[in-house]
């Protein structure tokens, strides 16, 4: 009797602990094998099974056998490969997402060494995790968002959204919809080990239309073009982003070695580009243009760009801005700082042509703060009372 009781504790026992162990991964490969297209057919995956909140789902065909998500369809996955290398042969994939919900547990790379794409037209994409555009050498990396919302991390749990990172090759285009971005927005990162050196990663962000926000109230976060030897660029022509953190234009990060003890500086290179739109940081944060050892350019040839203080790297190496159609708003009074920048060629206006002329104000135009802006050739100057508060000055550049 005790020898049975002793076996049927122990077979309990083990029954529990089996059904306690975590559920092994599985790797679904997208086949298309039914036609249709549907992430939620069972048949278009290896071994016919939809992948699962434990298993890595693998895309790996484009063009017409493209992996759809509709409002059908509530995924949810340890990791979403959008492309795949296996070693010898990179296989390209699509996948098109105009409904429903896509979970992504870890982080899950579009275009991991080889060619993914990435089409955003609807439905809300969390992704728990970094998600990648173009990671990895060979990695070619594209997100095409016309609509839904791409969720990334969230406010206690912060996550970086990579475009070109690892030596890869990212390109997001947005022009509707919304991104919440709780981590980082990097837009050229690192480098990657090729055959002959270092290979940087780059980075493009064309915002056309929407919105992207980038932080919270509960934990700033930065927008940093071109960082660790990657080149980023950002081009903005419309939409809007919310920026509560830094704006980093061209971002040094420092490598430290401990035996011997020695710190090296990997500089980025990064490229702002406006014609529209609305760029915001925080009053409380700053703009930095190729500051500490990083190459930074901005051309606000329109819409607006807000934040706190300006930074502006060394002349002739780190930073410059140039102002034509666009205008550039500061927190509170730096006139001195403006003045200084225009007066040491870090800031050009219509790239430094002798008819233009700059306009400058600190509480007229808009209250407690600084704006510039640049006109092509003289025009009467009018101004502005405004109770007296303050007058808008006008320098030739």
């Amino acid at each position: 009797m005790y020898r049975k009781a002793a076996f049927l504790i122990s077979f309990v026992s083990l029954v529990v602990l089996v059904c306690s162990l975590p559920a092994l991964a599985a790797t679904r490969t997208w086949e298309n094998e039914a036609g249709d297209n549907r992430w939620d057919n069972a048949v278009n995956w290896s071994k016919d099974k939809i992948p699962g909140l434990d298993d890595v789902a693998r895309i790996v065909l484009s063009g017409g056998d493209e992996c759809l998500i509709d409002d059908a369809v509530d995924a949810s996955v340890k990791k979403l490969q959008v492309g795949y290398n296996d070693g010898t042969t990179a296989f390209s994939g699509d996948l098109r997402m105009t409904g429903g919900s896509l979970f992504l547990k870890n982080a899950s790379p579009v275009g991991p060494k080889a060619e993914g794409r990435f089409y955003l037209e609807g439905g809300t994409v969390t992704a728990n995790n970094v998600p990648s555009f173009g990671d990895g050498l060979d990695g070619i990396g594209y997100l095409f968002m016309s609509g839904g919302v791409f969720n990334v991390g969230s406010a206690e749990r912060k996550r970086a959204l990579r475009i070109g990172d690892d030596g890869g090759k990212g390109f997001a285009t947005i022009s509707d919809g919304v991104v919440n971005a709780y981590g980082n927005l990097v837009i050229g990162r690192e480098a990657g080990d090729g055959p002959e050196g270092l290979i940087g990663s780059e980075g493009l962000l064309s915002l056309l239309g929407g919105i992207i926000n980038v932080g919270s109230e509960a934990s700033a976060s930065d927008l940093s073009i071109g960082k660790q030897y990657g080149t980023g660029t950002l081009d903005i022509s419309g939409g809007r982003i919310n920026l509560i953190g830094d704006l980093r234009v061209g971002e040094t990060t420092i490598k430290i070695i401990q035996e011997p003890y020695e710190e090296i500086p990997r500089p980025g290179t990064g490229f702002l580009k406006m014609t529209g739109g609305i760029l915001s940081v925080a009053d409380s944060n700053n703009i930095k243009i190729g500051a500490d050892l990083g190459t930074g350019h901005v051309d606000l040839w329109g819409g607006t760009l807000m934040g706190g203080t300006l930074e502006i790297g060394e002349p002739g190496s780190g930073g410059s801005l140039d102002i034509r159609g666009g205008t550039l708003i500061l927190e509170g009074n730096q006139m001195a700082n403006v003045l200084g920048y225009i007066g040491d060629g870090r800031m050009t206006a219509y790239g430094g042509w002798s008819g233009a002329e700059w306009q400058y104000d600190f509480n007229v135009r808009n209250a407690g703060k600084t704006t510039v802006t640049a006109i092509p050739e003289p025009a009467t100057l009018l101004l502005l009372g405004l109770g007296g508060v303050g007058l808008l000055r006008r320098k030739r550049a």
